[in-house]
């Protein structure tokens, strides 16, 4: 059973509760049964734990998943409050009406605030400290130089244009960069101590200036934090009020940009999300949930509140990080081992790969093409196409869409709130992809002839009146064909072949684009899960909690100190375990997986090897060179058996596995495999050029083993799925529809 809470607190009833339909009965869904089932249970079964809880904040919606005991779900989606992101979430976590808010035992979130703030600069007031000759590096970077002109290339004055790698908007002005004298060898030798009174001098001016945040980064910190941890406690004594983010402890790595823009990012948000976090925890803990409060990272894993607060540097792609998580669950539970998570909300689409089971994984992230992070992070590649990217004509009369978007205000043409320019959802309306009177299940109504009056004075009339059906078309095709582009690079670009994998569409958007999409790039077959509009949320509740530890350690393979490396090992071992203990994992509940970056002598980047275990004999040493040669001959194409290998950086992720269950399976049919249509509309599709009566079936009337075939639309409460004609749908054993892609 699956229930749905309406969009506002005004709008009561049951979410499944609409126009009835002959073939199926009507779905129960109250919390009179509910409470009935849990009296079922005998005295002292019933503990604490029967709700789990996730929440994913986006730019326009919040939407809340809460599966029970039984492996029920219900979901509700209430508006975004941007002044107060946590009264939102209360809203939604309400709407929920559970029994009871002390049987809430799992509860985690998901939010890309904190990229939000650096992309809009609404970070701390921060400072730098760094060593003497390198407050400049922030700005310096790697050295890329993008010209404005050609002739520029060599000018050492010329203005770089926004929004490339080579240009910059510094997050910390020059005047708060300090500098100190102290310098520190790569091999962790101290060649000049620090100078702690120019520290105290620093401190001073830090609190004359109103510094909120500082970044510490020290030259080849990595090989000896002592002088970083130093400061740090010279900070904490004489300016407690002042929050201070140490490179070491952030990023002990070789490259001395990477884990000073790593440091600067996590100092700039920190204040923010500590904040923000401490307030979230508290309103929760008030409505009555007393469990601490999860948060997913970038690289899919979950850890408490407090160590995101502390590190929130791990949380930039928090939101996105959760749907692919999700998706690559969903894809190990029902066998399906090489997927595309992909995923169209309101502003922008999203795809990653995800091999055997493992989404791919990047350790380069760069903000806004401003500021670079190197931290784990889920490898997404993200485009500017959602249901409210603005379809417009350029100056030579070429149509284009996004990546500008009329996101929730005013929104859309046809949502009524004064928008005027059309989008994708005004298009996939007229083309009757969209029903006008259940968008949102019916609680918000749009509006058909404000969506036609846009796109035909915004785009037709540039044409010289080119029909609205042909011109909504090819909106419709043209961010196809944006996001096609996306799926080729997340997997072409990275060796893989989309025809070798089966591609998941969630988001509200996704599933009305998805099958084309599938025909054109040759995908064999399509997933759209159940409530594909809400299932990021789902990764906050099945993903496994994971901390990651990383060391760089230069050596060769043929020259490592075993002992060495083994004691390293041991370092981060502790580090990779210390957070899950405090999500109650026990070290025999920890999984440990092993990682080394390696490169042969002479290149100047390297790969990541992942391992089947700890390093700790020659033989162990020996694998791991096999293993590099096997990845660099699959990255690149060829490999050098004789040259030496030079190991860089040492890697530990800790897992503990999911504690939460997932939804229970899709009751079957009782109707056999006869599955009717809910209505007939008018819809426009490319093989008729024309509008043709096509079948409308309702999402939560489908059991399993309902089949029918294209052309179709199936529609629920935030999505409509767009079956094109030689396509064939099945509903699975979870509820998912399994669609079958036919030739274009």
């Amino acid at each position: 059973m699956h229930i749905i809470r309406p969009i506002t607190a005004a709008c009561q009833g049951d979410g499944e509760n609409v126009a009835p339909c002959p073939l199926r009965p009507k779905i129960a869904s109250s919390k009179q049964q509910r409470t009935a089932r849990s009296d079922q249970l005998l005295e002292g079964e019933k503990k604490l734990g029967n709700y789990s809880i996730g929440f994913d904040v986006g730019g326009t919606f919040t939407d809340t998943y809460c599966i029970d005991e039984y492996g029920e779900v219900i979901t509700t989606k209430t508006l975004t409050t941007p002044d107060d992101i946590t009264e939102g979430v209360i809203t939604g976590i309400k709407q929920l009406e559970l029994l009871g808010y002390d049987d809430v035992g799992f509860i985690s979130h998901a939010s890309t605030q904190a990229c939000n703030a650096v992309i809009t600069y609404e970070g701390a007031k921060t400072a730098i400290i760094t060593t003497v000759g390198f407050k400049d590096q922030i700005e310096i970077r790697r050295g890329q130089r993008v010209p404005v002109e050609p002739n520029d290339m060599y000018n050492l004055q010329a203005n770089l244009p926004q929004g490339y790698i080579g240009a910059l908007n510094p997050l910390i002005e020059r005047p708060f960069r300090y500098e100190i004298n102290e310098r520190i060898g790569p091999d962790g030798r101290i060649i000049k101590p620090l100078d702690e009174g120019g520290v105290k001098d620093v401190i001073a001016d830090m609190k004359k200036n109103g510094i909120e945040s500082v970044a510490i980064c020290y030259v080849n910190c990595f090989a000896n934090p002592d002088h970083e941890l130093r400061t740090e406690r010279l900070i904490k004594e004489l300016a407690p009020e002042i929050e201070v983010s140490v490179s070491s402890q952030i990023l002990p790595i070789i490259r001395e940009y990477e884990r000073l823009g790593t440091a600067v990012v996590n100092a700039y948000i920190k204040p923010l999300m500590k904040t923000y976090l401490h307030k979230l925890q508290k309103r929760i803990n008030d409505i009555g949930i007393k469990q601490t409060l999860h948060i997913m990272q970038s690289n899919g894993g979950i850890v408490s509140a407090q160590v995101a607060g502390e590190f929130p540097v791990n949380i930039l792609e928090s939101g996105p990080a959760s749907g692919v998580i999700a998706v690559a669950k969903m894809g190990a539970r029902q066998g399906i081992k090489n997927v595309i998570a992909f995923d169209m909300g309101g502003t922008t689409a999203k795809c990653c790969a995800i091999v055997n089971g493992i989404p791919q994984i990047t350790k380069e992230f760069w903000i806004n093409n401003q500021y670079l992070v190197c931290v784990p992070i889920i490898n997404l590649v993200e485009i500017g196409a959602g249901g409210g990217s603005i379809a417009w004509v350029d100056r030579g009369k070429a149509l284009q869409v996004g990546p500008q978007s009329a996101g929730a205000s005013p929104g859309p043409a046809c949502y009524g709130f004064g928008g005027e320019d059309p989008s994708i959802t005004d298009c996939n309306l007229i083309l009757g992809y969209l029903n006008p009177d259940y968008f949102l299940g019916g609680q918000m109504k749009i509006d058909t002839d404000k969506a036609k009056t846009a796109l035909k004075e915004k785009v037709c009339s540039r044409f010289g009146d080119l029909p609205l059906a042909d011109a909504a078309l090819g909106v419709h095709n043209l961010a196809n064909v944006k996001m096609m582009a996306a799926i080729r690079q997340a997997t072409l670009q990275k060796g893989f072949d989309p025809r070798e994998f089966t591609l998941v569409a969630t988001g509200g958007a996704g599933p009305a684009h998805v099958c084309r999409m599938a025909q054109e790039l040759e995908i064999p077959e399509v997933i759209i899960p159940r409530n594909p509009g809400t299932y990021s949320a789902v990764g906050l509740l099945i993903a496994d909690a994971q901390y990651s530890s990383t060391r760089s350690y230069q050596t060769t393979t043929k020259t490592v100190d075993l002992n060495k490396f083994i004691g390293i090992y041991d370092e981060l071992k502790a580090i990779a375990r210390e957070p899950l203990h405090g999500l109650n994992y026990t070290d025999d509940e920890i999984e440990l997986r092993y990682t080394l970056a390696m490169r042969y002598s002479g290149q100047s980047h390297e790969i990541d090897v992942v391992l089947d275990g700890e390093v700790k004999t020659a033989e162990d040493m020996q694998r791991a060179e096999e293993k590099f040669h096997s990845e660099h001959q699959r990255l690149f194409g060829h490999h050098a058996q004789n040259d030496v290998i030079q190991i860089i950086t040492l890697s530990i992720t800790g897992v503990g596995k999911a504690k939460v269950g997932g939804e229970k399976k899709a009751e079957k049919g009782a109707f056999g495999k006869k599955t009717e249509r809910f209505a007939t509309r008018k819809v426009f599709f490319e093989e008729y050029s024309d509008y043709v009566d096509c079948p409308i079936y309702r999402r939560h009337y489908l059991v399993e083993g309902d089949e029918f075939d294209g052309p179709a639309v199936i529609e629920e409460r935030h999505s409509a799925t767009v079956v094109p004609p030689g396509c064939s749908v099945r509903v699975n054993q979870y509820h998912a529809m399994q669609i079958k892609i036919g030739k274009a």
